[in-house]
């Protein structure tokens, strides 16, 4: 029997910091056997959070650049201008991703820990053990870029059908560390293991090349088949299209019944009036701009948009009415 006990942690990107203090309050909820729930976030998001967040919770806000030595936002950004120009996906992206794996190595995790999105409220108890295996929720997501990188670093590629790619994995300390002791190993270019990764990443091609679940669920299966079982989840991705982030109590209990975990990506915008958080956060960089402005400014630069959007729409009635049968007389 496995040792039942672990660690939450929930990488927290700035479009999730005003939602996380409700995820870690549902988390703590739903997970009996959960022991510490570790937020990792840039340090300037501490004090937004803390506030949100009922100081009795087991939980700790820890500074994603300050995890592990070499490893920080700049750091993987550096390399990531130097192996990959012409990458699609940003330096976040994999920093993310990162955090993740390189949580095995810091001094805060033990035998177990369960990495959680941010955006994801579980909506009901959830047990990743059962006897001797761990257990994750199968999807069908599949980017052949994961397996070349994989590829890259192991010398095989994909070996399920399904694919390791959820809203949560439960990782073995001991397993997480072995995996990056091997990248390390590898002929892949580089020195640390995020150093190869990224090189291995370098694919000519526009779609990203590294996913963290993915590598380690493949890695899994070569060196320790039967350890992880599949256990299916009723989750639905695109719950923010309903009352967006501010949904009530009262529906999150409704769908409760019938829901595992519902997911609110920002990206989900739902209709007014309970798209104005994410309307607000899209668009906070022109609220900023606007405020330096004066009221002459401001109305000029709407006047000038609106005369703007004025000559497209004339144009297009002329182009219109140009295409129009000409009548006879």
């Amino acid at each position: 029997m496995l040792n039942c006990t672990f660690d939450i942690i929930i990488p927290t990107g700035p479009e999730d910091v005003a939602f996380v203090p409700r995820v870690v309050d549902y988390v703590y909820r739903c997970f009996e056997n959960l022991e510490h729930i570790y937020v990792l976030t840039a340090k300037k998001n501490f004090s937004k959070i803390e506030k949100k967040i009922p100081a009795n919770m087991p939980y700790k806000l820890i500074d994603e650049n300050d995890l592990l030595p070499n490893l920080s936002l700049s750091i993987v950004a550096k390399i990531l201008n130097e192996c990959c120009p012409n990458r699609r996906a940003s330096a976040g992206w994999y920093f993310q991703q990162f955090l993740k794996l390189g949580f095995a190595q810091s001094i805060y995790c033990k035998k177990y820990y369960l990495s959680w999105d941010a955006d994801t409220l579980p909506l009901a108890p959830i047990s990743f053990f059962e006897d001797e295996h761990l257990l994750f929720n199968p999807k069908k997501e599949y980017n052949p870029n994961y397996f070349r990188t994989i590829e890259r670093l192991f010398g095989y590629g994909k070996q399920m059908e399904y694919s390791f790619i959820a809203e949560n994995m439960m990782f073995s300390k001991n397993i997480v560390c072995e995996m990056l002791a091997e990248i390390e190993e590898s002929d892949v270019e580089g020195v640390t293991w995020l150093e190869k990764i990224l090189h291995a990443s370098n694919l000519d091609d526009s779609m990203p090349a590294f996913s963290e679940f993915e590598t380690y669920g493949t890695y899994c299966s070569v060196n320790y088949p039967g350890l992880y079982k599949p256990r299916h989840l009723n989750t639905f991705r695109e719950a923010g299209y309903i009352c967006g982030r501010k949904i009530s109590e009262d529906k999150l209990r409704v769908m409760s019944f019938d829901l595992d975990t519902a997911s609110f990506e920002m990206r989900h915008a739902p209709m007014f009036p309970y798209n104005l958080p994410q309307f607000i956060f899209n668009n906070r960089k022109r609220f900023k701009k606007m405020k330096s402005m004066t009221f002459r400014q401001i109305i000029k630069k709407v006047w000038t948009k609106w005369l703007g959007k004025q000559s497209i729409d004339k144009q297009l009635i002329m182009e219109h009415l140009y295409r129009l049968p000409q009548q006879r007389h």
